[in-house]
């Protein structure tokens, strides 16, 4: 029977799968883009803090963790962005065509 219950389960299931796949594709290549102008923003700020809090020896070491930072921050904002942006982007074609 078309229309059912299930048939609306199994289509809501195809959207969010669609939409977390295709944010998550999304995010991927807004971290490749965006991570390098993040870090570059920051990194002087955060080896001056932690020169002035730890000392010269641990500013040497902060400069791969923050990157890796930076780049998981970068990933899930943008991924919750996007994610966001797609589903409203449906319930606003749905509730036009429906």
């Amino acid at each position: 029977m078309i229309g059912s219950k299930k048939d609306k389960e199994a289509g809501r299931a195809v959207f969010m799968s669609s939409v977390f796949g295709l944010s998550n594709i999304m995010a991927v290549i807004a971290t490749f883009l965006a991570t390098p102008f993040v870090f570059d923003l920051s990194i002087d700020w955060i080896e001056a803090f932690t020169r002035v809090h730890y000392g010269w020896e641990a500013a040497k070491w902060v400069e791969v963790p923050w990157a890796v930072v930076i780049a998981i921050s970068v990933f899930f904002m943008s991924r919750a962005t996007v994610g966001v942006a797609i589903t409203l982007g449906g319930l606003a074609i749905a509730a036009r065509l429906l």
